[in-house]
């Protein structure tokens, strides 16, 4: 018997006063687009489909042996217009002594930090296409973040689906045309630590 279908999203009409302040004007006016959903719809109706026997297994692992459910949090994902970079930049332009930045050099990784008054954000540089080779058997950094986090491996589908559908939804395109459109995703959980020794890359 099919599954009832019941994922409703949220849309950018309905969401872009949501998502920023009044004083984000300029923000707003470049957004180009924003969905959110339900995160355990989204991995209920739109579940990863590892093509990698690997992944498929430590993913199985997770579901059946550790009884990975995902949460209610709704997921939001947004997608900007490209914004031209300033011929000079001065850090005086964002001099704002109620946030604090701080830039760590080491590998990624995508441990979450005790600290409640942080929001951390975890950069992806990978395909134009988002989480487009997630299900094969490379484990690079875009592969890595999408196994340790499986409900992107369900937004891709969702992606994909929508996409090949008449009612397409959201492109999933970081670069056209030469140029850039970040994609920001929020409220994604992270389940597995993955110990990628000996395991990275092609390996």
């Amino acid at each position: 018997m099919a599954m009832p279908y019941y994922c409703p999203i949220k849309r950018l009409p309905e969401l872009k006063n949501q998502i920023f302040s009044k004083d984000n004007i300029q923000l707003a006016d470049s957004l180009e687009n924003a969905i959110s959903m339900d995160g355990f719809n989204l991995t209920t109706y739109f579940p990863p489909q590892y093509q990698d026997t690997n992944k498929k297994a430590l993913f199985y692992d997770l579901i059946q042996k550790n009884k990975y459910s995902s949460s209610h949090e709704d997921i939001l994902i947004t997608r900007f217009n490209p914004i031209p970079l300033p011929i000079i930049y001065k850090s005086e332009q964002h001099n704002d002594k109620s946030k604090t930045h701080i830039f760590i050099p080491n590998i990624f990784d995508y441990k979450s930090t005790d600290e409640t008054d942080v929001i951390e954000w975890h950069m992806n540089f990978a395909n134009h296409d988002i989480f487009a080779f997630y299900n094969g058997g490379l484990l690079a950094q875009d592969e890595l973040q999408v196994l340790e986090c499986p409900q992107l491996a369900s937004l891709r589908e969702y992606l994909l689906q929508q996409n090949n559908s008449n009612n397409k939804l959201f492109n999933p395109h970081v670069a056209e045309n030469n140029k850039s459109y970040p994609i920001l995703i929020s409220n994604i959980e992270r389940v597995i630590d993955l110990n990628t020794t000996n395991l990275y890359g092609k390996n």
